[in-house]
């Protein structure tokens, strides 16, 4: 596959033949399925405050190309060190938890 052999000895090497191909295809197929919904949806309510039809889609792009970039920067993650960002992930969300009854004109 594209020249790679399972004998080469390198990081882009082990998660090309250790990555869920089918996973990884229905993560991307979701991706793209939700950038059609939203220029679906997007362009009627563009179009009615007099914007162009692609203008929530170009906002939408950076943070599809920011998933994807965590996408691929977490599938080369060690268990390890998706056990550590996942701890971490849990204490800032809790943390952040009693913003939600302090100041709930925040959220909004």
């Amino acid at each position: 596959m594209f020249g790679i052999v399972r004998t080469e000895e390198s990081r882009l090497t082990r998660w090309l033949f250790e990555v869920d191909r089918p996973l990884l295809l229905c993560v991307l197929l979701m991706m793209l399925l939700s950038l059609v919904f939203s220029v679906s949806a997007g362009s009627v309510a563009a179009e009615r405050i007099n914007q162009p039809w692609f203008f929530f889609l170009v906002k939408a792009l950076p943070f599809y190309g920011l998933g994807l970039g965590a996408l691929f920067f977490a599938s080369f993650l060690s268990k390890k060190w998706v056990l550590k960002l996942a701890g971490l992930n849990l204490l800032i969300g809790l943390a952040m938890l009693p913003i939600t009854v302090l100041a709930p004109h925040v959220i909004n």
